[in-house]
């Protein structure tokens, strides 16, 4: 069998809780949306996905579409985030904070898990916000963002 990292001690389920951090960029600095009032929700980046903008020809003496050129795409990456607050009122403006950091034309998204982070470029995202309970008695509320971005990742060592 081969080990990838030997000389790493084995992890117990206790030692599985992952670091993650995930933050947006606005005019007012970095917003953390998985620290205090917000927290990242299991759909976040729960999946990855390439897509390719292809251009295609056809020839009339040759069956199929042949592709000339490809390039990558921009991709949607999902956001989810619970938003907590104390009173109403809190969570509302916790909300609207988070819609308005998302749908600025242009921002940055960096996650950092452990060690690793990552950044991407992003634009105007749809998002939707749900609530457990009737509107007027909720406190905690989700916010699922779909948000396009560029297809080039930064990555890096935290």
């Amino acid at each position: 069998m081969t080990v990838p990292f030997p000389d790493r001690p084995v992890l117990t389920n206790e030692d599985r809780n992952l670091d993650v951090s995930c933050r947006v960029s606005t005019s007012n600095g970095w917003l953390e949306v998985n620290y205090g009032v917000y927290e990242l929700h299991k759909e976040s980046f729960n999946a990855q996905q390439r897509t390719m903008r292809r251009t295609t020809t056809t020839n009339p003496f040759v069956p199929g579409t042949f592709t000339v050129n490809a390039v990558s795409d921009n991709v949607v990456e999902n956001l989810a985030v619970w938003v907590t607050g104390d009173t109403h009122y809190e969570m509302d403006v916790a909300i609207q904070v988070l819609v308005d950091a998302l749908e600025q034309p242009s921002y940055l998204i960096e996650r950092r898990i452990e060690d690793s982070w990552q950044t991407w470029w992003c634009y105007a995202a749809d998002v939707a916000i749900s609530t457990q309970h009737e509107y007027l008695h909720a406190r905690r509320a989700l916010v699922q963002a779909q948000v396009p971005r560029l297809p080039q990742i930064q990555r890096g060592l935290a």
